[in-house]
Formats: C-alpha cells, sequence, structure tokens
C-alpha cells in the first residue's frame, strides 16, 4: 500500500501501473473481480484484494512505460463522488480483511490520503455550488483532513490576494 501514496514515492510508482499477470482460477476461487462501480482506483482496489487472498507473486523490474502527468490534466481532475468510492473501497478492505502491522498501517495510510483528496474536492464543488451546508459538513472530519483543508485555503488565498502591478501585461507568447 505503501507504494501507492503519492507523497511516498512520487508518481509512477502506484499499484495502478502495474500489469500483472494472474491465473483466471486464481480469480475465480477467490471471487476477485474489478469493482464496475468505481471509475478511479479500481486497479489498486482489485490488486489489493488479490494480494490479501495470499497468492504467490513475484515483481520484476519495470519493461513497460513512464507514466507523465502534466498539470491540469483532465485525467486527475475528478468529481468528490469518485474520490469518496476510493476512501470507501479502502475503508471495506479494512472492514474484510483482518490486517496487522504494516499492512494494516499502509491501508489507512492510502485512507487518510483518500479522505483528504475527498473532501477538499468536496469542498470545493461545494463552493462553487454555493452549498453552505455540505462546505460546513466537510469540517466535520478527522483532524488531519480540515488540517489539510485550512492549510490549502490559506495557500489560495494567500496566492489570490497578491495582486499584479498596474500596467503590467503578462503574455505568454514565445513561451512552450
Amino acid at each position: 500500500c505503501r507504494e501507492n501514496l503519492f507523497t511516498v514515492c512520487g508518481s509512477g510508482r502506484e499499484l495502478g501501473f502495474l500489469k500483472p499477470l494472474m491465473r483466471r482460477d486464481f480469480l475465480v476461487r477467490h471471487k476477485l473481480t474489478y469493482d464496475p462501480g468505481m471509475r478511479l482506483g479500481e486497479d489498486f482496489d482489485l490488486y489489493a484484494r488479490a494480494l490479501l487472498s495470499g497468492p504467490r507473486f513475484g515483481l520484476v523490474d519495470p519493461q513497460g512505460y513512464w507514466a507523465h502527468e502534466t498539470p491540469g490534466s483532465l485525467s486527475k481532475q475528478h468529481k468528490a463522488a469518485v474520490l469518496e468510492q476510493v476512501y470507501r473501497a479502502d475503508k471495506r478492505l479494512l472492514a474484510t480483511h483482518p490486517l496487522t502491522g504494516e499492512d494494516r498501517a499502509g491501508l489507512l495510510a492510502h485512507m487518510r490520503l483518500s479522505l483528504r483528496k475527498w473532501v477538499w474536492v468536496r469542498m470545493i464543488e461545494a463552493v462553487k455550488a454555493r452549498d453552505p451546508v455540505t462546505f460546513a459538513a466537510c469540517w466535520v472530519s478527522p483532524p488531519h483532513v480540515w488540517a489539510e483543508l485550512t492549510t490549502k485555503l490559506w495557500a489560495h488565498f494567500q496566492a489570490k490576494s497578491v495582486r499584479k502591478p498596474e500596467g503590467l501585461e503578462i503574455s505568454n507568447q514565445g513561451r512552450m
């Protein structure tokens, strides 16, 4: 699970980027399929459930591709409902599998990260929709969530309060 935490590894080492070969009989025996209701994180969810089913496995050095994400990419702009699915899948894994030690700590860390992402996007959507009830509900979260909300809001406020000097024109001409 810790390999899937962006804050730990940076991008490119997420379990969703694995391309495993799995025996069909293993998947059938353990009733493992993709969750059709998930639009994000479905690979992580399936692979985590497979690993928790006790397979024999091995990892080989990367032979595939590098994933490059550009700022503002549509592939990273997810709605709150989609991020909620990832959080709920982590919660289900914790509730249905008797994890201990490092496995539990890794999944809890992933779940906390999922929750922070979900609540942040939910709050932004509430502001855009002028929905004070949902905005307020975002603050009824664990301390690690509202601490991040406060930090992000403060950074956003500071960025918005910086004004460009009058008469200064900014052009993107000639830039790539």
